[in-house]
This record gives structure tokens, C-alpha cells and sequence, in this order.
């Protein structure tokens, strides 16, 4: 069907949780990405031919990845999304980003009071969750809603293998509600659910 499998420079030292893909692959090639997005990754059997078909792939034992199918396994694996699940409105901490996105060491930056107050005495009070829902992933950012309330925000949505959808949604860590309905406090409206993989 003419789909390229390979048309980007190889990559060395591949993390091992990759390659659970195609454990016999010999080379492994990123495309460009996004800021703190996983690369889609693409596999090759080493060989010339780089321009054969997704049957050819599936033959191999290989499995190319669609740009939807790269999303699912950032969401899946907990890679963040910036600006579109962490914004500028948003904390570093709120999506478990200190350690990689805030210096303690360098000079003076702008919001360094805030980072230094919230790790010296405070904790963020909302957080990013993995979220799941039945359907077709909605177009995001959506509203979301526990009971009557709206309570955050879904602010990714990719398709899930087999069915249905999943996401990462911002909401506050003091509410314990397992599920959520979507852009509406209508309780026929879509809902999704906490997720853990």
C-alpha cells in the first residue's frame, strides 16, 4: 500500500522498553516529535528496502506505528503533552515534572518563588490522571463534570486497542469520584473513567 516504514536517521541507544516492539529488529528510527512527546517510533529489519508495505511489516514480525497509536502509548506511558495537558497556566508538579522541567541551582526565573515555596512547604492541589471512555476519543479540551460540578478538564484523547479511548484529564486531587461526565453535568452525557494501566 506504498506506506514508508523507514524515512528518518537512526537512532542509537534505544531505551529496552521500546523495543519490546520488534525484539528482532537491527535498526530503530524517531521521527520528529513535539516538546516532551514520545517519538513514534518506526522499525526496520536493517534491510534495503525501505519502502515496503505495512503487510510486509506485519510479516516481519514488526509493528509500525500510526501517529494515533504513538499518542495512545504516550499517554499510556505517562509522557506529557506540552502545551496541550500542561499549559501555561499549569505547574510543572502537576504532571510530576520537577525533577525534568525546575532548577533549584540556577539564578533567578520567573515563578522561582513559587517553585521554591511549593517544595519547601506546599503540594500542587490537582494533578494530570489517566482517564478511559467508551466511543470515539472527543474532540479535547472538554469540560469534565462530577455530579453537578465541573471539576477539571480532559485534555488528551487517543484511541485505545480493542475499544474506546484514553486520555489524560487535570483535576483536583480531593476528588475521589471514579468517573466523570464529559462537557456536561448531564448524567446521560459521555462519561470516563479513572484508569491505571
Amino acid at each position: 500500500d506504498g506506506t514508508t516504514i523507514l524515512d528518518a536517521p537512526v537512532v542509537d541507544g534505544v531505551p529496552d522498553d521500546v523495543i519490546e516492539y520488534a525484539p528482532e529488529c537491527a535498526q530503530i528510527a524517531a521521527l520528529p516529535s513535539r516538546f516532551y512527546r514520545l517519538p513514534a517510533w518506526l522499525f526496520d529489519s536493517g534491510e534495503e528496502d525501505a519502502g515496503a508495505s505495512s503487510k510486509e511489516v506485519d510479516a516481519r514480525g514488526f509493528k509500525l506505528l500510526t501517529e494515533a497509536v504513538a499518542e495512545q502509548e504516550r499517554i499510556l506511558r505517562g509522557a506529557v503533552a506540552v502545551p496541550d495537558e500542561l499549559g501555561p497556566g499549569d505547574l510543572p508538579q502537576e504532571a510530576g515534572m520537577e525533577s525534568i522541567a525546575v532548577s533549584f541551582n540556577k539564578g533567578c526565573f520567573i515563578g522561582q518563588e513559587v517553585m521554591a515555596r511549593l517544595r519547601s512547604m506546599g503540594r500542587v492541589r490537582r494533578g494530570l490522571i489517566r482517564v478511559r471512555g467508551d466511543g470515539k476519543p472527543p474532540a479535547v479540551p472538554i469540560e469534565l463534570f462530577s455530579g453537578d460540578r465541573s471539576i477539571g478538564e480532559l485534555r488528551s484523547a487517543a484511541p485505545l486497542d480493542g475499544s474506546g479511548f484514553v486520555g489524560r484529564a487535570m483535576i483536583p486531587f480531593t476528588n475521589p469520584a471514579e468517573e466523570f461526565t464529559l462537557g456536561s453535568a448531564d448524567p446521560s452525557a459521555a462519561r470516563v473513567t479513572r484508569f491505571e494501566k
